[in-house]
């Protein structure tokens, strides 16, 4: 996908106000939802919702359930985030691929999320290296604990006026 920054933020700002820009439906919330859930996989058959959808995978950051994707060629790298339940959300392009995409995203991360409470249930179990599927705890192992390399930035969305909730 060749973007901008600016069309990235847009493009954030649907998917945490479930498939509406600007007061324009453009997909419709059971789409956005599909998009999200994990189907395919052995533990999402065993009921967690933790894990890659369609395009869009799952991370935790400070135990906040956030969605997105990532991805690069040779000499570019990019991520976003968002979490539809905070409002927020960010982007980050880089034109040098390393480990510093991810030291960004951790920090925007944290940012993002200071100030908003730890959620209870699931969500914060999984922090914990517990999940609950089908009322049932789960241990889980390293390969789904919450990867870094989910979480970058874009400037103008982490401090943009339009990422807690607008439309």
């Amino acid at each position: 996908m060749n973007s901008s920054s600016r069309e990235m933020a847009r493009y954030l700002r649907m998917m945490i106000n479930r498939g509406t820009l600007d007061g324009v439906r453009l997909l419709g919330p059971e789409t956005i939802t599909r998009m999200e859930t994990p189907t395919t996989t052995l533990a999402a058959r065993a009921g967690f919702t933790y894990g890659y959808g369609l395009g869009n995978f799952t991370s935790l950051v400070n135990g906040h359930l956030f969605h997105g994707h990532n991805g690069g060629i040779t000499g570019f790298a990019a991520t976003s985030a968002y979490s539809s339940d905070l409002g927020v959300g960010f982007f980050v392009s880089v034109n040098r691929p390393s480990g510093a995409i991810r030291s960004l995203a951790t920090l925007l991360g944290e940012r993002l999320t200071a100030g908003f409470e730890k959620p209870r249930g699931a969500v914060r179990a999984a922090a914990g290296g517990i999940l609950a599927a089908r009322g049932k705890p789960h241990r889980i192992r390293a390969a789904m604990h919450p990867t870094p390399t989910a979480w970058s930035e874009s400037r103008q969305l982490a401090t943009g006026p339009t990422m807690r909730g607008s439309s």
